[in-house]
């Protein structure tokens, strides 16, 4: 089964632009791996189609660790 999630904007308070490639890095292994977790594809699957979502991070000290924390709450949105 293939799963494909496409961001198409994300909206980053207080993040500067140096930071961004190392976040996005982080949000991608966080993401993958909720995604790839036994029987995750088959829970986003049953989810359907989700036109947009909302989350909210906060706590995280640097833009890997807001990136790592975005991938896991993303990752547990898609799976009801």
């Amino acid at each position: 089964m293939k799963v494909v999630v496409h961001i198409d904007r994300m909206v980053l308070r207080g993040i500067a632009p140096g930071q961004r490639d190392a976040l996005v890095d982080a949000l991608r292994k966080a993401l993958t791996a909720e995604v790839v977790a036994p029987g995750a594809a088959e829970r986003v699957a049953a989810s359907g189609h989700r036109e947009s979502l909302r989350a909210q991070v906060v706590g995280s000290h640097d833009a890997a660790s807001l990136g790592h924390a975005a991938g896991q709450r993303i990752g547990r949105e898609l799976k009801p």
